[in-house]
């Protein structure tokens, strides 16, 4: 009887973190493939900057799709936030903090265009966004004239390509491990408040020392090249940001409850209209810091910006568990999908696999994760 639980408390963990499992196995193969460069202190820091970038849209688009909304014109938002930048810069002489503002307000000017066609016009939000981001991709190639806008100054090149000093670094280092067990030891209290199943402590602990493991790897490694990357810093930033809205706030707990059951919340008073509103201002904002980490890794505006975005970050939210149908997500969850996302892009790009047959990787991925959403909430219903 005891084995027979001891397979089950493993069955459960591995169920529990089957992403950051998924994630494990396979930096473990293409670090294989790769003969160890994947790993390498210069690959990683690279791959993470690669992330960041994804990673800081994939928050905004975590919280729309929580709330059963989404938005297809999250890369070419972040592109013409990104080009309005460059233009500031190289064009008109301003500078770096006067491009990141004005950046910042065209993001939210485009959150609030696409907010009140859908809140208020009553436009299907995949509609509306797939129209928005052909509008956009036209007014940002037209802008640029098919050129590369560039380069730009050094101070804004730090957003993408700076380092945090090692030892503030490690700083940080301290402050996530102290924060996962908050979270891990808070979430177990939590369950057993409400009589949730929590698991055993021993699946607990080993879950919680499974990831401060992965922390403490991970900048050691970024710490014995130049630091922790400033791109990486500001995405973290956002990933925390955006934990305490959808856990901590009144704000949060409404975006789910509208994701789970809109009409419910609407007849418990919570006005929908707004909220969407909200939502899509916050992600204007989140893709003009992405399109301004992008122009900063670019040193320039390109053609190419913002490409295939809306793919990557809604393959990352729910290869992170987040479900179409709204009202299921969590933002540990969905950065583990952002981060897998890159590794396989990475690994792949390491082993000079054709792009083309990496799309086929990735919209494979995409397929099968929705499809295993939907059986789940299927086998949920039984």
């Amino acid at each position: 009887m005891k084995t027979r639980n001891k397979y089950l408390h493993i069955d459960s963990f591995l169920r529990k973190n089957v992403i950051l499992v998924a994630l494990i196995v396979c930096i473990v193969i293409f670090q294989i493939l790769t003969k160890g460069i994947l790993l390498s202190p210069r690959n990683l820091s690279n791959l993470l900057r690669q992330t960041s970038i994804i990673g800081v849209v994939t928050m905004s688009m975590l919280m729309l799709i929580i709330a059963g909304n989404i938005d297809l014109a999250c890369g070419m938002s972040a592109a013409a936030c990104g080009g309005i930048a460059a233009i500031t810069m190289v064009k008109w002489g301003l500078p770096a903090p006067i491009a990141v503002l004005l950046a910042i307000i065209l993001g939210i000017l485009i959150g609030v265009w696409q907010g009140m066609w859908i809140a208020k016009g009553g436009l299907v939000p995949f509609i509306c966004t797939l129209g928005n981001q052909l509008l956009f991709k036209g007014l940002y190639l037209t802008t640029i004239q098919g050129k590369t806008i560039g380069p730009v100054s050094n101070s804004f090149k730090l957003i993408s390509q700076g380092y945090i000093p090692i030892n503030v670094s490690w700083i940080i280092c301290v402050i996530a491990v102290l924060v996962i067990i908050y979270s891990c030891v808070n979430k177990r209290k939590t369950a057993i408040k409400y009589g949730l199943d929590c698991g055993s402590i021993m699946s607990n602990i080993v879950q919680m020392l499974l990831y401060i493991g992965v922390i403490v790897a991970l900048f050691w490694r970024l710490c014995s090249h130049q630091g922790l990357p400033v791109p990486v810093f500001i995405m973290l930033f956002i990933v925390v940001i955006t934990a305490i809205i959808l856990q901590k706030t009144r704000f949060g707990r409404r975006i789910y409850a509208i994701g789970g059951n809109s009409e419910a919340a609407k007849l418990s008073g919570i006005n929908i209209e707004r909220y969407t509103v909200a939502l899509y201002v916050i992600a204007g904002l989140f893709a003009a810091i992405a399109g301004c980490m992008l122009v900063a890794r670019l040193d320039g505006a390109v053609n190419s910006a913002g490409n295939a975005y809306e793919t990557d970050c809604i393959s990352a939210c729910v290869i992170g568990g987040a479900s179409m149908s709204g009202g299921v997500g969590t933002v540990f969850g969905a950065l583990l999908g952002a981060l897998l996302i890159s590794v396989l892009e990475n690994g792949m790009g390491l082993l000079n696999i054709s792009t083309y047959f990496q799309y086929m990787v990735k919209g494979l991925i995409l397929i099968i994760a929705v499809w295993f959403d939907i059986t789940s909430r299927k086998a949920g219903k039984k």
